[in-house]
């Protein structure tokens, strides 16, 4: 009689995780399909002919359409929208370059989960109150690396990320699988590796 009711408390337990795991599959499904539609109507209008002003797509830089038989997709592409920004912009970081920036990251439902100051951005306002965070332009996730290579000192930006350009189907350090990201980004300066072509001097100035 033990064994068949073990048998058989057995067979409940691997319902009900059966269950559980189809409730988890669904939910993910869900959300990797809201992320996915939230970056393709970005695309729609950044896509638009002509363009809108202040937006444009950059592919992901470790994209060659050369080497991949596999056609681009909206999730290929970081998307940025000009939030203004200084009145004189300065140089365009590397991807050895160390950058000094403002940021602010979301999820497409608006949930914060990482900022370096509180409020909204003023550029008169916040550099007075918080410092900047430095970051290696090749060590960051490909979305913003992307972006990066694309901007310059004084830029204040809007980034639309795809899951597939921050952290995966998996996820990482919180951050749930197929999660597209949304960053607001002011790029206050960018220091150079000393060499040869040594930009520090200009990026101090």
């Amino acid at each position: 009689m033990k064994i068949k009711l073990f048998g058989f408390a057995a067979f409940l337990y691997v319902l009900t995780f059966c269950f559980v795991s189809c409730d988890d599959n669904d939910d993910d499904d869900y959300w990797r399909w809201e992320n996915e539609a939230f970056i393709d109507s970005i695309a729609a209008i950044v896509n638009a002919n002509p363009t809108p002003a202040g937006w444009a797509k950059f592919q992901n830089y470790k994209v060659d359409p050369a080497f991949s038989s596999m056609p681009l997709t909206n999730n290929d592409y970081v998307y940025v929208k000009s939030l203004g920004g200084s009145e004189e912009l300065g140089i365009t970081p590397s991807f050895t370059d160390t950058v000094y920036v403002y940021y602010r990251g979301s999820y497409i439902n608006s949930y914060v989960f990482d900022d370096n100051y509180s409020g909204d951005f003023d550029l008169n306002v916040t550099p007075k109150r918080y410092e900047p965070t430095p970051f290696v332009v090749k060590n960051l996730i490909p979305g913003w690396t992307t972006a990066l290579l694309h901007m310059r000192e004084g830029e204040h930006v809007q980034l639309f990320i795809p899951y597939l350009m921050a952290y995966g189907a998996y996820g990482d350090s919180g951050i749930p699988g197929y999660t597209s990201l949304i960053f607001e980004v002011y790029l206050e300066r960018v220091v150079h590796p000393e060499g040869p072509d040594d930009r520090s001097m200009e990026a101090e100035e």
